[in-house]
């Protein structure tokens, strides 16, 4: 089955309306860090950077100390369950901001986007969670390689949500056009 004849299946508002509730609350224990029950120190998470190197992301992971290290492995497990939720929701919010131009070649590009930020987010807190459990042993590149995962999830993010307000704003010009 083609991926725009799933989403054409699974894009519906429950569907939405469901991801929409999970993520909210997944992504309100990241933010809080389980609402204080982490020992963790939030100025020195690589998550919420778009861009760093080795450097910052081996003396983050000194920062943090030893609980907040373990902090992070269990910050991670919500944040491996919120990227199952999060980017399929924007997946379908590609999809639904198309509207009937959904079925076109551009638009069935554009849906992969979303997933492309899911696996350079995933690619990110593997690298962060095996250097956790390798510490205080270091292998310089995955510092390198958690930094170019976590540029490209949040700049592929930005072309998402860019891409959904084109759209959007597409779909509006196109309906006041053809009111006229």
């Amino acid at each position: 089955m083609k991926p725009i004849n799933l989403l054409e299946k699974s894009a519906t508002r429950k569907t939405a309306l469901i991801l929409l509730a999970t993520t909210a609350v997944s992504a309100s224990c990241l933010i809080t860090g389980f609402y204080g029950l982490l020992n963790l120190d939030p100025g020195a998470t690589l998550d919420p950077l778009s861009c760093y190197g080795r450097e910052i992301f081996y003396s983050f992971l000194d920062i943090q100390g030893e609980a907040g290290r373990q902090s992070y492995l269990l910050l991670h497990l919500v944040d491996y369950l919120f990227i199952t939720q999060f980017y399929p929701l924007l997946t379908i919010a590609v999809y639904k901001a198309a509207g009937k131009t959904g079925r076109s070649r551009i638009v069935s590009f554009l849906v992969w986007l979303p997933l492309v930020s899911a696996a350079a987010d995933l690619m990110e807190n593997i690298l962060i969670d095996v250097a956790i459990l390798l510490y205080p042993g270091r292998i310089e590149v995955m510092g390198t390689l958690s930094g170019l995962s976590t540029s490209c999830k949040m700049y592929t993010i930005y072309a998402v949500f860019l891409t959904i307000a084109v759209l959007l704003a597409r779909r509006g010009i196109m309906a006041i056009v053809k009111r006229e």
